[in-house]
């Protein structure tokens, strides 16, 4: 019998910080306080459960506090004789008191960190997106299926050409025939990172600060810019061994096609992946280089377009922190972003310069490090 799938046994590795999330985050006073620019968050379900199996008195000291103004799970801690260490998850030095909630990871039901297979396929997805885009015949087709004026638009903007591509169904689609199951990781893995919303200003960059007092900050101010705090796999991560199946079966059959167009055979797949996200991190390089943002410059550089990748080494930017250009698969001329721009209200200024904003994780007090970043190396190929 002939076999009708390709099996890749791949392992992920994080180059810088990732995070998938969970829905669930972490609130100020409940799971977390800071005290002396000092955020520590604490395992809330050994807390409950210590708390369920204490004393009357305790639980009643317990509501107490957090019904007063400026609740303090130190304070209940100390009140009640028990030592806080025993319930840290984790501490991180912070520059905002103005924190209330932390992004927590996507984790397994036993606790174990995911990398879901559904954001491993929607970073694939983008770069299938431009090896599929190639095979267009008409290049003015891409125009016509594009929303045209404020009055007639879809919800989202390139809706019919993803169907142009890939199929108008899910049962018809291209992404039918590739699966990709979830990546796990170690529970220590796990860590906190601040993160700082840059733009793209006249005079290079600068920081944003929300809420009421909306503006930008420069650089030598970037401590009082907005802090956004997330659970995150750290640098150097790496994942339990996880699958990536490609149904050759659908992709062979002609009754399935679901476009006149076709995905990258098995051979070529990889290395597809790998030169799209090369080609989208040498522009994030030229990004900060035509500011002068010289840090981030560098890791574009020695972190990636210098690295020597290994034998089966592949590179992929997935999940949160990623933006625009990674999401859509920056695969619109200028005139057709100009005018979604326009439609969509999408930032300000001209088409050349959106998006202006990238997210930067904290380190060494300087928000130089974008998330997201990883490579999957191929370990195994095998036919089922």
């Amino acid at each position: 019998m002939n076999s009708t799938k390709i099996v890749f046994d791949c392992r992920l590795k994080t180059l810088t910080p990732v995070h998938v999330g969970s829905g669930k985050n972490y609130l100020r006073n409940a799971d977390f306080e800071i005290f002396q620019n000092l955020l520590t968050v604490y395992d809330s379900h050994r807390l409950q459960k210590k708390i369920e199996q204490a004393d009357p008195s305790i639980k009643d000291a317990y509501f107490k506090e957090l019904q007063t103004e400026g609740p303090s799970l130190y304070k209940f801690f100390r009140r009640v004789g028990w030592q806080s260490n025993e319930f840290v998850r984790y501490r991180l030095p912070v520059d905002s008191i103005n924190i209330n909630e932390i992004k927590s990871q996507l984790r397994s039901g036993l606790g174990v960190p995911l990398i879901p297979g559904s954001s491993i396929k929607g970073a694939l997805r983008t770069a299938l997106w431009g090896y599929l885009l190639e095979q267009a015949p008409d290049a003015r087709q891409i125009d016509r299926l594009l929303p045209q004026s404020r009055e007639v638009r879809d919800k989202y903007a390139a809706q019919k050409v993803e169907k142009y591509l890939f199929g108008d169904h899910p049962q018809n689609d291209w992404l039918r025939a590739l699966q990709v199951e979830d990546a796990a990781f170690e529970k220590e893995e796990l860590a906190l990172f601040q993160v700082k919303i840059l733009t793209r200003t006249r005079q290079g960059y600068a920081f944003k600060l929300l809420g009421k007092e909306r503006k930008n900050l420069s650089r030598e101010r970037a401590r009082q810019a907005t802090s956004i705090v997330l659970e995150a796999l750290g640098a150097d991560a790496l994942s339990q061994t996880t699958r990536v199946v490609l149904d050759r079966f659908l992709l062979e059959h002609e009754k399935f096609k679901p476009t006149p167009f076709s995905l990258p055979s098995a051979d070529e797949f990889w290395p597809r992946v790998h030169a799209h996200f090369l080609k989208l991190a040498e522009g994030e390089k030229d990004f900060f280089e035509e500011m002068e943002f010289r840090e981030v410059k560098r890791f574009y550089e020695r972190s990636i377009l210098e690295r020597k990748f290994a034998e089966n080494e592949y590179l992929v930017r997935l999940s949160w922190g990623g933006g625009w250009r990674f999401m859509t698969g920056d695969w619109l001329t200028p005139a057709q972003k100009e005018m979604v721009r326009r439609i969509y209200n999408l930032g300000k200024g001209e088409a050349e310069d959106f998006p202006k904003t990238r997210r930067l994780v904290v380190q060494n007090d300087l928000p130089s490090v974008p998330p997201g970043w990883a490579t999957i190396t191929v370990k195994a190929v095998r036919a089922v």
